[in-house]
């Protein structure tokens, strides 16, 4: 499934990790009524200067020390949204 969004251009490897391009996604935002727009990027965490843009969220995460159970390859591993691990 994440070699599949990336062979569409909706995510993109970095380091390691993957990142989902949300601008690819029409309907981000709908169920919390927000737009991209009205989003800041930067409020809770510092944005990661390596990403395309600031509003890309990490699909993947390869493992580390911090993140043991991270993804081989996007498979098998620990998608982003459900990893407690630091970055």
């Amino acid at each position: 499934m994440i070699q599949t969004l990336i062979d569409k251009g909706n995510a993109y490897p970095m380091e390691g990790d993957v990142y989902y391009r949300v601008r690819s996604f029409h309907g981000y935002g709908k169920l919390s009524h927000r737009s991209l727009d009205d989003m800041r990027a930067g409020e809770r965490i510092a944005v990661d200067d390596r990403k395309e843009d600031p509003m890309t969220l990490p699909s993947e995460r390869r493992q580390s020390p911090a993140n043991p159970h991270g993804t081989r390859r996007w498979g098998g591993g620990s998608p982003a949204g459900t990893s407690s691990a630091p970055r």
